[in-house]
């Protein structure tokens, strides 16, 4: 995993692409890019927090007493290489397929395997037409499948096939985490080279035990949202700078990550935040009202009444206790 302390040397990184994504004419993502939280999305924040940073966009409180739990969100740029959006994308992707993935390696099965498969092209980044190639091949990933396998192999196996240009050559190929029969290396080097028009032939494909098999899985979800590496000295080598506005153009409007069979469908969970310490639903705040309830300790419908021009009724702290005169607005309504 990228190191969680940010060092000069990737805030450096970080501006350098800024540059990039501006000379290339995308001002928006870099705006974004650089308003990013890269150190914390989230974190806790108590009555003491009263001016909270510019970045936060929203405080989620306890909706039976905010003093029980809050937790302040600050604005991401969901940018696809942003390696701080696409670390907490990979923790996503893995709540998705990993109670799956275990079910099956439980299964330990005779007939069937974990197996990781590498589909290698010639294709680099910087070819001319390489969202067109990367859309084709893509396309020709279930072909290969569907032309190797039983024609009901969807029921009993499944795949998840992530796209990546390397980090040498920045050469398109795909990682394959596979469950299912065996195949020939030969028959799917043969197939590959058949479905992509004689494009590509180079293989590779490893059996995967079923006590690694999460491992794996958490190492192929990297790959799609990996944008640096290191040297042998341990060092970290990010992506180039002039090469994200043109990987941000080669993957618009594809999706890197796709699965098929018993891995097709599955949903990510979803759960209502709760409070931990009481267990009552979280509500969404304002940065503004969470400022006003540390400094008052009104609620936001008690602020609406409170600051409301001309309104003399109060000048203590409305009781939390108490309840609101009949003239008191509607309640707002939050978003949990």
């Amino acid at each position: 995993m990228l190191p969680q302390n940010r060092d000069a040397s990737y805030n450096q990184w970080r501006n350098s692409v800024f540059e990039a994504l501006y000379e290339a004419g995308m001002e928006s993502v870099a705006d974004d890019w650089l308003n990013c939280a890269t150190s914390f999305a989230t974190f806790e924040v108590s009555t003491n927090d009263k001016k909270l940073a510019d970045s936060v966009r929203s405080v989620y409180v306890c909706s039976h007493d905010p003093s029980h739990y809050a937790k302040a969100v600050c604005f991401t740029c969901h940018c696809r290489v942003c390696p701080d959006c696409a670390r907490r994308e990979t923790a996503r992707l893995l709540a998705r397929y990993m109670p799956t993935v275990e079910t099956l390696a439980k299964k330990d099965s005779r007939r069937f395997a974990f197996r990781h498969i590498v589909l290698t092209t010639p294709l680099e980044l910087e070819d001319s037409n390489i969202s067109y190639h990367l859309n084709r091949l893509m396309a020709a990933v279930p072909k290969l499948f569907d032309n190797l396998l039983p024609a009901d192999w969807r029921k009993k196996q499944g795949y998840i096939v992530t796209a990546e240009f390397g980090s040498t050559g920045h050469k398109l190929h795909f990682h394959v985490f596979f469950y299912g029969q065996y195949i020939p290396q030969n028959a799917l080097s043969h197939e590959w080279e058949r479905v992509t028009g004689s494009l590509a032939s180079v293989v590779f494909i490893r059996r995967i035990a079923f006590s690694d098999a999460t491992e794996s899985l958490s190492e192929q979800v990297k790959y799609v949202t990996k944008f640096w590496s290191r040297d042998e000295q341990g060092e970290v080598a990010y992506f180039e700078p002039r090469l994200v506005p043109v990987l941000l153009n080669a993957l618009a409007g594809i999706r890197r990550v796709r699965s098929y069979g018993l891995f097709y469908g599955i949903k990510e969970q979803e759960s209502e935040s709760l409070c931990p310490h009481c267990n009552a639903p979280v509500n969404r705040w304002t940065a503004g009202d969470w400022r006003i309830y540390a400094e008052t300790g009104w609620l936001p419908d008690e602020a609406l009444l409170n600051l409301k021009h001309g309104n003399n009724s109060s000048s203590e702290p409305a009781s939390k206790d108490k309840s609101p005169p009949e003239q008191v607005p509607k309640q707002r309504s939050f978003l949990k």
